[in-house]
């Protein structure tokens, strides 16, 4: 189906999960797109289509070729990862793919210092053992976020 039929787009699905999302949340001011200013979380993918919406659309996880989540390279193909962060040395496989996943947070975040993936895990495992705990909180944050 095309897009005059009725059905988005693929620039339409990504503005809904990043800037329309960021907008709704009242968090335009530092999430949503990237901006001077702004919290820069952004993904790299290979692939060779035309239009990098579509690509977007149509990635797996082995199409990541790098995350960067606040400006910081957080995990991707060794190649890249071992130019952009030399000292990033905890490996991993996605689905089969080498990657390199770096937790070094360098004063940014000191809830994250001395954080290893199997450390990262178990954090992770217990937050969605307490989601709507956690939810209760977040909501509470979102509101923080959009005053500040």
């Amino acid at each position: 189906m095309s897009e005059a039929q009725g059905v988005l787009g693929d620039r339409d699905l990504v503005a809904m999960v990043t800037r329309e999302a960021a907008a709704a949340l009242s968090c335009h001011a530092k999430l949503g797109s990237l901006e001077a200013g702004k919290y820069a979380d952004i993904v790299v993918l290979g692939g060779l289509r035309d239009d990098p919406y579509a690509q977007l659309i149509a990635a797996d996880e082995v199409d990541v070729a790098l995350v960067c989540i606040h400006g910081v390279p957080r995990v991707g193909r060794p190649s890249v990862m071992r130019q952009l962060v030399p000292t990033a040395a905890e490996r991993l496989r996605i689905d089969g793919a080498a990657r390199i996943l770096n937790l070094e947070q360098l004063g940014i975040d000191t809830a994250m210092e001395e954080l290893d993936l199997s450390a990262a895990t178990e954090r992770l495992e217990d937050g969605l053992r307490r989601l709507p705990e956690l939810a209760v909180q977040f909501d509470g944050g979102v509101r923080a976020l959009a005053d500040g």
